[in-house]
């Protein structure tokens, strides 16, 4: 689950914009 994470969260920041 750890890097899912570290996956999801840069690619959820750059679909929310940041």
């Amino acid at each position: 689950g750890f890097f899912v994470k570290l996956l999801f969260i840069p690619i959820n920041q750059i679909i929310v914009g940041g």
